[in-house]
């Protein structure tokens, strides 16, 4: 009886010790377990008020069947979240017309030395009232790379923001 009891009780220990093994192998397995995201290229903060900058691939922008020019550009996802309050219609008005009329230009990028203004600022469709996102994209001459970012806000509240984008 104790010689069968010992080995019931070795199978038992061998069958537990490969599910544990195989658990933790499915675990490591899991797509969230890896797929971390990645950091921000920037994350501003000012007086309750974040500026985030992400690269972006060109094909989210522009169309998959057409990717000609795609080549010479260089998109960022530029996400912008503020705190107005629930009754600031004026504020939340002149945020919209800064983001669909003068958001591009207080944008420049430095390429090899020279200064490129965006082609263009699209901004997705509001996600809520207050964040807002758009993709900026910059037309590249031929071998030319981004070195650096720069933003400066017409109202002063940013003041001179710079973001290193080399080889990023």
């Amino acid at each position: 009886m104790k010689q069968i009891n010992r080995s019931l009780w070795g199978r038992f220990s061998f069958l537990l010790g490969c599910i544990v093994v195989l658990a933790f192998t499915a675990y490591c397995h899991l797509p969230g377990s890896k797929d971390l995201p990645a950091p921000h290229l920037a994350i501003f903060k000012n007086a309750g008020e974040t500026l985030c900058v992400d690269t972006l691939d060109n094909h989210l922008v522009f169309d998959k069947d057409n990717p000609g020019n795609a080549t010479n550009l260089r998109c960022f996802l530029i996400s912008w979240s503020d705190h107005l309050p629930e009754g600031d219609e004026m504020g939340l008005l002149q945020r919209q017309n800064y983001f669909q009329n003068q958001m591009q230009q207080d944008w420049l990028a430095l390429v090899g030395g020279d200064s490129v203004h965006p082609l263009f600022f699209r901004q997705k469709p509001l996600l809520n009232r207050h964040l807002r996102q758009g993709a900026l994209v910059f037309s590249l001459p031929p071998g030319g790379s981004i070195d650096t970012l720069v933003y400066r806000g017409t109202d002063g509240f940013w003041k001179k923001q710079l973001i290193n984008v080399k080889g990023k």
